[in-house]
């Protein structure tokens, strides 16, 4: 038995011995809980390939960069109490940029690249949960999700700078970034 379960049991028990009968008080048909969290994440990319030399040449710095989220919970305190239904909202900002040098060969121009990569987020998402293991205070839960990403601000920058001929290039936006994602 679960204490709470128990204890309500023996005050009605108690309620009847004593002649002052309490009514059974019912539990609410859904508990909600509210969560809210805070994290950092490390962003790092890389790229290569036989694209464009400015990208690949580019050697990427690492950032950690904070996200926030908030998020409720709705289960059954009856019937499907191990089956919880979760909504979370959060933000996420990614920061990456970098410098290269694109070496003077018959097919390339020499010239230094620099990139950066913008992007503040919100994401929200729909999980269902469902608790496999309740022992001693462990929970261990499976369930899927879906997560959408709407990039809230973005940029995606290339500087290029000639050396052979001092003329530089700005492209802004380098690439086009999509607004949303799952």
């Amino acid at each position: 038995y679960r204490e709470d379960d128990l204890s309500k049991f023996l005050t009605i028990v108690d309620s009847i011995n004593s002649g002052k009968v309490e009514a059974k008080k019912y539990e609410k048909t859904v508990k909600v809980r509210f969560f809210a969290g805070i994290g950092i994440a490390y962003n790092h990319m890389r790229a290569s390939g036989s694209g464009d030399a400015s990208v690949s040449s580019v050697d990427y710095i690492g950032k950690i960069r904070p996200g926030v989220q908030v998020g409720i919970d709705f289960s059954s305190p009856r019937k499907l109490q191990n089956l919880i239904i979760r909504t979370e909202l959060g933000y996420y900002k990614y920061l990456q940029m970098g410098n290269g040098v694109v070496e003077e060969s018959p097919v390339e121009r020499p010239r230094t690249a620099t990139y950066q990569v913008l992007l503040l987020s919100i994401k929200p998402s729909l999980n269902l949960l469902y608790k496999l293991v309740a022992k001693n205070g462990f929970e261990f839960y499976i369930g899927a999700g879906y997560v959408g990403n709407f990039s809230a601000k973005s940029r995606n920058r290339m500087r290029v700078d000639y050396l052979d001929d001092g003329s530089a290039d700005l492209w802004e936006p380098y690439l086009k970034v999509q607004s949303y994602w799952g």
